[in-house]
């Protein structure tokens, strides 16, 4: 990887961990009770802060593979098709979740 590569890789990975760390802070936000709007997506209602949790979490470590393999540490790095498949397939079957519930109108809630 030249420098200019390596260099983009570490923009892009303190970007993808910015919006993850803020996207976390917004789903504990929203667990502990505040009264911040929520998130709606079309087609799709409201996204819970669980969602919210896993896109974080998402963003946090496609920026963590983004570094490693910049950096070209051998040790715990995952091949880039597995790390964004795994990111991508976690953010669309909890997203696809959401949508069930909002579809059902359980909310989450446990009936019992």
């Amino acid at each position: 990887m030249n420098q200019a590569a390596q260099t983009l890789a570490i923009i892009g990975a303190a970007g993808l961990l910015a919006l993850g760390l803020w996207v976390l802070r917004r789903a504990r936000g929203l667990r502990a009770g505040d009264e911040a709007p929520s998130l709606r997506l079309a087609g799709i209602g409201e996204v819970s802060p669980v969602s919210l949790q896993i896109m974080g979490l998402c963003c946090v470590g496609v920026a963590y593979h983004l570094i490693v393999h910049a950096f070209h540490v051998p040790l715990l790095r995952a091949p880039w098709p597995v790390a964004m498949g795994v990111a991508f397939a976690a953010t669309l079957l909890s997203l696809l979740t959401d949508a069930i519930e909002n579809s059902t109108g359980s909310g989450g809630s446990d009936a019992g």
